[in-house]
């Protein structure tokens, strides 16, 4: 009996310790940073759920976590290390994978729409990769932005250096980004060769600049707060989140139900869906053949009496004569026109004088 008992009492110290190591575990797993400065419309959805829950300020970063903001709205994911990932307005990213320890970073962003600016701390063993849909960033501690759309990728480094390659696996070349440089990766080709910041990137890094004094604060937070402290206060930010989660539900039944009700009530009377009356069947007797010809015997047949037509008499019209009244035609006085006398003035004629002719004699020629 006593060795039972003790085999027992093992059993469930064993299990005790092995459950306090898994749940040590699972919060250093699911807990590895925050979510912080929320600003306009920023929505999580957790693995698992199929709908967008408001993000809650200090609500834990975990695994699987799809993030999604609006026009005009952001985010920070502020990680126990002191590294911080700002999510930008439009932007749709994931955390495919999170381990965070005193020396060590390995992570993994899938950007599928919008920009990040990211501040990685500097470790040991720092290894984080942002993937977009047309490329591959490798990170070993730096300060850079991405920028993705569907068939573009834009990566500018600020601080440090990243390796950057197209997201075909097929295709191998891989480039190297510097400070102040940037470069360009298109879908299924290989990154362009770096170049100088663009306006839009010079932008980004002076928002850097801004994130950096967040970053400060953060990291002296860090210092201070124990471990134990942040995970109770990512636990009670986490509460509100599910608060709001099942308020949220509610919200959607209730719209639901009521418009269902709006539904049903705009149906008309006679349109709605009724079930159809059954009729009770009437028994059939069977007919006897003998009586079928007793009732023809029986038939007397109808006699049709012709129609009689009335002859009609058409009165003929009486037409009244028309008088025609003579016009009066009224005489036309013509009056005589008046003539009047033309008078001629009489002219002075000039007398004309006649020049008298010379008539020369004519020469005679003898003959010789």
């Amino acid at each position: 009996m006593g060795k039972s008992l003790k085999r027992l009492f093992g059993c469930i110290l064993g299990i005790v310790f092995m459950a306090s190591i898994y749940a040590y575990a699972e919060d250093k797993q699911n807990y590895p940073g925050e979510v912080g400065e929320v600003k306009g419309v920023v929505e999580i959805l957790k693995n698992g759920e199929t709908e967008y829950i408001p993000a809650v300020e200090e609500m834990p970063v975990q695994l699987k976590d799809r993030i999604k903001t609006a026009k005009n709205s952001s985010c920070n994911l502020e990680l126990d290390d002191g590294s911080l990932i700002y999510i930008g307005e439009n932007t749709e990213a994931s955390v495919d994978a999170l381990e965070i320890g005193k020396e060590k970073h390995n992570s993994k962003i899938s950007l599928w729409l919008g920009k990040i600016i990211a501040n990685i701390a500097k470790l040991k063993n720092t290894k984080m990769e942002v993937h977009s849909l047309t490329s591959v960033v490798a990170v070993r501690g730096t300060e850079f932005a991405v920028e993705a759309a569907a068939d573009k990728t834009d990566v500018g480094v600020f601080e440090g250096e990243v390796a950057v390659k197209s997201g075909n696996d097929s295709i191998k070349e891989e480039v190297s980004v510097k400070p102040d440089e940037q470069t360009t990766v298109l879908k299924d080709q290989n990154p362009s060769r770096p170049y100088k910041l663009t306006e839009v990137m010079e932008r980004y890094k002076e928002r850097n600049k801004v994130l950096k004094g967040r970053l400060e604060i953060l990291r002296e937070r860090l210092k201070k707060e124990s471990p134990e402290r942040r995970t109770k206060m990512r636990q009670l930010a986490m509460g509100r989140f599910q608060k709001m989660k099942e308020r949220r539900s509610e919200q959607m039944k209730q719209l639901k139900m009521k418009r269902q009700g709006l539904r049903r009530n705009n149906v008309p009377d006679n349109i709605q869906q009724q079930q159809p009356q059954q009729l009770p069947m009437k028994k059939t007797e069977p007919v006897d053949s003998q009586q079928v010809q007793t009732d023809k015997q029986t038939i007397q047949p109808t006699t049709v009496q012709p129609a009689t037509i009335q002859p009609t008499t058409v009165q003929p019209a009486t037409v009244q004569p028309t008088t025609v009244q003579p016009e009066t035609v009224q005489p036309t006085r013509v009056l005589p026109e008046t003539v009047q006398p033309i008078t001629v003035q009489p002219g002075t004629v000039q007398p004309i004088k006649e020049q008298p002719t010379t008539v020369q004699p004519a020469k005679r020629y003898s003959q010789q």
